[in-house]
């Protein structure tokens, strides 16, 4: 079985976990809900789910998120930090942060923020504001 979202075009469940299991791509880029010393978590379980095989297919798996889903724990476990090669972040990290993700084996890149306000998350938490651009 499985869910499509016919706004997105997305599908989850096991149909899509499946067809995802057959592709191996050198690089995921993926966000998350929150960052904490025991991994990664977000929001949607379905979601989570296929983000976990997306994670064991890939070859690198960079993380990107903003310094506010630090110290914050989503609804569901993702995967511990040492899963993902690459986490980019702006520099607003706690200090405490920059410890367990060096010691977790994780590439920190620090990349600032121009502008916080370029974006706003639609009802459905996916990213998009109603004007089709990425959410900061």
């Amino acid at each position: 079985g499985g869910v499509l979202y016919p706004a997105t075009g997305m599908t989850l469940g096991t149909i899509s976990e499946a067809q995802l299991r057959s592709f191996h791509p050198k690089w995921l880029f993926m966000g998350v809900g929150g960052i904490e010393p025991g991994g990664f978590s977000n929001s949607n379980l379905p979601l989570v789910a296929t983000e976990r095989v997306m994670m064991e297919t890939a070859e690198h798996v960079v993380v990107v998120a903003d310094s506010s889903k630090f110290g914050r724990q989503a609804l569901a476990h993702l995967s511990s930090l040492g899963e993902a090669d690459f986490l980019v972040t702006d520099p607003g990290i706690p200090p405490s942060a920059r410890k367990w993700i060096r010691e977790a084996g994780v590439e920190l890149v620090l990349s600032p923020i121009k502008d916080k306000s370029a974006g706003k998350f639609n009802e459905d938490g996916l990213g998009m504001s109603g004007r089709g651009k990425a959410a900061a």
